[in-house]
């Protein structure tokens, strides 16, 4: 359960494991390093998901690229990369309308777009 990684700190990696298991969904808000962390992770999971990312940490990821192949360096090229991460439709973006970094970046999976929709289209 959720309540049981804040018993102690920093937690186990079981306790986080089994926290991040048992989640019906993933969020962060302006997570910096963690962004791409979160999103990998609900695709492997097959998780909903919805970051709201900030920093785009160029530095600290040389390995990120574009479409065209240069390095991720603005928000709009993190943005881009972030849902290029998933298949046709699977991962989109809106802007969430207030001051700074608004857009966010998530999957519903099982609603319109979310892999199981892919799924069952091509049964």
């Amino acid at each position: 359960p959720p309540d049981a990684a804040c018993d102690a700190f920093p937690p186990d990696a079981a306790t986080v494991a089994a926290a991040l298991a048992s989640c019906s969904i993933l969020v962060g808000m302006h997570p910096d390093q963690a962004t791409e962390w979160i999103v990998d992770y609900a695709l492997e999971h097959r998780k909903p998901f919805a970051v709201v990312p900030c920093c785009v940490c160029p530095t600290a990821f040389p390995r990120r690229r574009t479409s065209a192949g240069g390095a991720v360096i603005t928000h709009d090229d993190f943005v881009a990369y972030l849902t290029r991460k998933g298949e046709d439709g699977e991962i989109a973006s809106a802007r969430l309308g207030f001051e700074g970094k608004d857009v966010v970046v998530y999957s519903t999976y099982g609603r319109r777009g979310g892999r199981e929709d892919s799924a069952r289209s091509q049964r």
